[in-house]
């Protein structure tokens, strides 16, 4: 079957948290009719099946090393290659791919410092990131944005107030899993499973969600209550943060709570051996890639933060004010109590995720952008 057009893909990463989730799962939908290649300014990590996965689908995977724009995020840390002054500067990209490709799709902000490669090509953002207001040359960046995108897509409406702000025609796709939304039945009870899925980085929460555990601990063993980190690889004790995990599990004696795994690529498999997420991260965004696949499978989400797009406190799950270890501590010990309120409430965030996260009709809204068809609005 012949395909429509010519679509590039550039990201960060192909491999880097949801961000790169998030990607493939939108070049899986959109392979079928489309031809796709991807351009990533970092290699891919061997210890990860990303690449593999886009072998699979018959989409060539380039590498070009190349200086983010200079901007800060809320929740994630700054890319890790070199950022240049004003916009980036490098030797120029083989010609192979600007002259292939009909449209470009930027996988959030920091690869959008490809975009002076593309002149001709229709170019979209996928807003990923909310930039921060002390981020350096803030107002420049939303300028060469105006100029340079024909549109964007928001993945949520705090994305879509920034775009808004710049004057970048717009609309709201939010991510999506990999299926279809619905409810899985929860595992058997006890024990009571909460997940935690994250990188290794400070400003996840790590510190907050282990503080709470040692606050509930009582309660989470009276009702043989685990809480499980994905994304803490024990044997890595060269990194500061797992280091600092194992000396707090060692001199708190947690061992029988916390358990620790290394990073997955089948995270659908592990959070349905989980009863209930927990997203304990300190910018409180109860809007990212981990909350879409938990409520998608029929999980409900503890969470930090106010936005109520995607968690209803007190019907799919809950929201904390950040930070806060004694309100997440009794929150978890809440659940722990009352594992038939588990169920409810991941039938409600089943009913959730059906309405908003479906991967074709999400898929289909960054596709009109890509082809022309739905323009956004400022």
């Amino acid at each position: 079957m012949e395909k429509s057009m010519r679509l590039l893909f550039c990201t960060h990463a192909i491999d880097n948290g949801g961000s790169g989730r998030s990607l493939f799962v939108l070049a899986r939908q959109l392979s079928h009719r489309h031809d796709i290649q991807v351009l990533s300014m970092l290699p891919p990590d061997p210890a990860k099946a990303a690449r593999g996965n886009y072998a699979d689908l018959g989409i060539p995977v380039h590498v070009f090393p190349h200086p983010s724009l200079k901007l800060v995020y809320a929740g994630c840390a700054a890319p890790p290659e070199a950022t240049a002054q004003g916009l980036p500067s490098a030797p120029d990209l083989p010609q192979t791919l600007p002259a292939w490709a009909e449209a470009v799709c930027f996988n959030g902000f920091p690869c959008t410092s490809l975009i002076p490669f593309f002149p001709e090509q229709r170019k979209v953002l996928i807003a990923r990131e909310v930039v921060l207001e002390e981020s350096p040359e803030l107002d420049a960046t939303g300028e060469f944005l105006r100029q340079h995108l024909h549109a964007a897509a928001a993945i949520g409406p705090v994305e879509a107030r920034q775009l808004a702000r710049w004057g970048i025609p717009h609309r709201i796709v939010y991510n999506s899993p990999m299926k279809p939304p619905r409810f899985h039945p929860l595992p058997p009870a006890p024990p009571v499973r909460f997940g935690f899925f994250s990188e290794l980085r400070p400003q996840k929460g790590h510190d907050i969600l282990l503080n709470a555990c040692l606050e509930a601990a009582t309660v989470l063993r009276a009702h043989r209550a685990e809480v499980h980190f994905y994304g803490v690889d024990a044997t890595r004790t060269d990194h500061p943060l797992v280091g600092q995990i194992l000396a707090f599990l060692e001199r708190t004696g947690l061992e029988d709570i916390v358990r620790l795994h290394g990073w997955t690529d089948n995270v659908e498999q592990a959070m349905l051996s989980m009863h209930c997420m927990v997203k304990p991260d300190g910018a409180g965004h109860p809007w990212t890639r981990d909350i879409i696949e938990a409520l998608s499978l029929g999980r409900p989400v503890i969470a930090t933060g106010t936005e109520e797009g995607f968690i209803r406190h007190g019907e799919n799950g809950l929201l904390l004010p950040p930070g806060n270890e004694y309100a997440l501590a009794a929150a978890l010990a809440r659940m722990a109590e009352n594992p038939t309120v588990l169920e409810l409430a991941g039938r409600k965030a089943a009913a959730t995720a059906a309405a908003l996260f479906h991967p074709i009709r999400n898929a289909a809204g960054i596709e009109s952008l890509l082809t022309g068809q739905d323009r956004g609005h400022a």
